[in-house]
Protein backbone atom coordinates (compact mmCIF):
# COMPACT_ATOMS: atom_id res chain seq x y z
CA UNK A 1 0.00 0.00 0.00
CA UNK A 2 2.90 2.38 0.50
CA UNK A 3 3.69 2.95 -3.20
CA UNK A 4 0.27 4.07 -4.44
CA UNK A 5 -1.63 7.27 -3.72
CA UNK A 6 -5.11 5.66 -3.74
CA UNK A 7 -6.41 2.26 -2.72
CA UNK A 8 -9.55 1.08 -4.50
CA UNK A 9 -11.70 -1.78 -3.24
CA UNK A 10 -14.36 -2.99 -5.62
CA UNK A 11 -16.87 -5.81 -5.49
CA UNK A 12 -16.71 -8.26 -8.40
CA UNK A 13 -20.19 -7.14 -9.47
CA UNK A 14 -19.01 -3.61 -10.33
CA UNK A 15 -18.41 -2.55 -13.93
CA UNK A 16 -16.49 0.64 -14.64
CA UNK A 17 -18.26 3.37 -16.54
CA UNK A 18 -17.31 6.90 -17.53
CA UNK A 19 -17.75 8.23 -13.97
CA UNK A 20 -14.66 6.41 -12.64
CA UNK A 21 -12.43 9.47 -13.00
CA UNK A 22 -14.90 11.54 -10.96
CA UNK A 23 -15.00 8.85 -8.26
CA UNK A 24 -11.19 8.72 -8.07
CA UNK A 25 -10.94 12.52 -8.02
CA UNK A 26 -13.41 12.73 -5.12
CA UNK A 27 -11.46 10.06 -3.23
CA UNK A 28 -8.26 12.03 -3.76
CA UNK A 29 -9.84 15.33 -2.72
CA UNK A 30 -11.86 14.07 0.28
CA UNK A 31 -9.57 11.30 1.55
CA UNK A 32 -12.14 8.59 0.94
CA UNK A 33 -15.16 7.91 -1.22
CA UNK A 34 -17.73 5.26 -0.28
CA UNK A 35 -21.29 4.54 -1.29
CA UNK A 36 -24.04 4.90 1.25
CA UNK A 37 -27.09 2.76 0.97
CA UNK A 38 -30.81 2.94 1.44
CA UNK A 39 -32.43 0.26 3.51
CA UNK A 40 -29.14 -1.09 4.81
CA UNK A 41 -29.03 -2.90 8.15
CA UNK A 42 -27.83 -1.11 11.23
CA UNK A 43 -24.28 -2.19 12.05
CA UNK A 44 -24.97 -4.41 15.10
CA UNK A 45 -27.91 -6.09 13.36
CA UNK A 46 -25.73 -7.52 10.59
CA UNK A 47 -22.43 -7.90 12.46
CA UNK A 48 -21.72 -10.79 14.80
CA UNK A 49 -20.64 -9.85 18.32
CA UNK A 50 -17.25 -11.52 17.84
CA UNK A 51 -16.19 -8.77 15.44
CA UNK A 52 -16.95 -6.10 18.02
CA UNK A 53 -15.03 -8.13 20.60
CA UNK A 54 -12.06 -8.39 18.21
CA UNK A 55 -11.87 -4.59 17.92
CA UNK A 56 -12.66 -3.98 21.60
CA UNK A 57 -15.89 -2.18 20.66
CA UNK A 58 -19.41 -2.27 22.07
CA UNK A 59 -22.28 -2.94 19.62
CA UNK A 60 -24.48 -0.29 21.25
CA UNK A 61 -22.05 2.43 20.08
CA UNK A 62 -23.06 1.63 16.48
CA UNK A 63 -26.81 1.06 16.90
CA UNK A 64 -27.76 4.32 15.13
CA UNK A 65 -25.48 3.76 12.14
CA UNK A 66 -26.22 1.75 9.02
CA UNK A 67 -23.74 -0.29 7.08
CA UNK A 68 -22.32 1.12 3.87
CA UNK A 69 -22.40 -0.49 0.45
CA UNK A 70 -19.17 -2.33 -0.25
CA UNK A 71 -19.46 -1.90 -4.04
CA UNK A 72 -16.63 0.57 -4.63
CA UNK A 73 -14.54 2.32 -2.01
CA UNK A 74 -11.67 4.72 -2.74
CA UNK A 75 -9.15 5.55 -0.01
CA UNK A 76 -6.40 8.16 -0.16
CA UNK A 77 -3.35 7.02 1.76
CA UNK A 78 -3.29 9.70 4.40
CA UNK A 79 -2.03 8.76 7.88
CA UNK A 80 -5.58 9.02 9.28
CA UNK A 81 -7.18 6.82 6.60
CA UNK A 82 -4.40 4.22 6.78
CA UNK A 83 -4.44 4.04 10.60
CA UNK A 84 -8.23 4.28 11.09
CA UNK A 85 -9.57 2.30 8.14
CA UNK A 86 -7.09 0.38 6.01
CA UNK A 87 -4.94 -1.22 8.72
CA UNK A 88 -7.87 -2.46 10.87
CA UNK A 89 -9.69 -3.71 7.76
CA UNK A 90 -6.61 -5.58 6.48
CA UNK A 91 -5.98 -7.07 9.93
CA UNK A 92 -9.59 -8.23 10.18
CA UNK A 93 -9.50 -9.99 6.81
CA UNK A 94 -6.68 -12.33 7.87
CA UNK A 95 -8.07 -13.11 11.33
CA UNK A 96 -10.90 -15.67 11.34
CA UNK A 97 -12.05 -14.46 14.77
CA UNK A 98 -12.72 -11.08 13.18
CA UNK A 99 -13.79 -11.72 9.60
CA UNK A 100 -16.20 -14.51 10.43
CA UNK A 101 -16.38 -15.06 14.20
CA UNK A 102 -18.20 -18.34 14.88
CA UNK A 103 -20.04 -18.05 11.56
CA UNK A 104 -22.49 -20.67 10.43
CA UNK A 105 -24.54 -20.96 7.24
CA UNK A 106 -27.43 -19.38 9.12
CA UNK A 107 -25.45 -16.17 9.58
CA UNK A 108 -25.16 -15.58 5.81
CA UNK A 109 -28.79 -14.61 5.24
CA UNK A 110 -29.34 -10.93 6.00
CA UNK A 111 -32.48 -10.63 3.87
CA UNK A 112 -35.05 -10.42 6.67
CA UNK A 113 -35.64 -7.11 8.42
CA UNK A 114 -35.98 -7.08 12.18
CA UNK A 115 -34.34 -5.40 15.15
CA UNK A 116 -32.43 -8.43 16.40
CA UNK A 117 -28.77 -7.76 17.18
CA UNK A 118 -26.16 -10.00 15.58
CA UNK A 119 -28.75 -11.89 13.49
CA UNK A 120 -26.45 -12.22 10.48
CA UNK A 121 -22.97 -11.28 9.31
CA UNK A 122 -22.14 -9.39 6.10
CA UNK A 123 -18.37 -9.88 6.06
CA UNK A 124 -17.22 -7.04 3.79
CA UNK A 125 -19.71 -4.50 5.11
CA UNK A 126 -18.93 -5.50 8.69
CA UNK A 127 -15.20 -5.11 8.15
CA UNK A 128 -15.71 -1.59 6.93
CA UNK A 129 -17.71 -0.48 9.96
CA UNK A 130 -14.83 1.69 11.16
CA UNK A 131 -15.41 4.09 8.26
CA UNK A 132 -18.30 5.70 10.06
Amino acid sequence: MKTKKLVVYQDASIYWKEHIVELLDRGDKLGLQVWGGRGMHNIPGATLKGMFDFFGDQPCAYINYTQLQAGVNVFKQTPFVVRSILEPWAKCVVELDCFCPNCTRGHRDCSSRNNTLHKCHRQVQCGTKHKQ
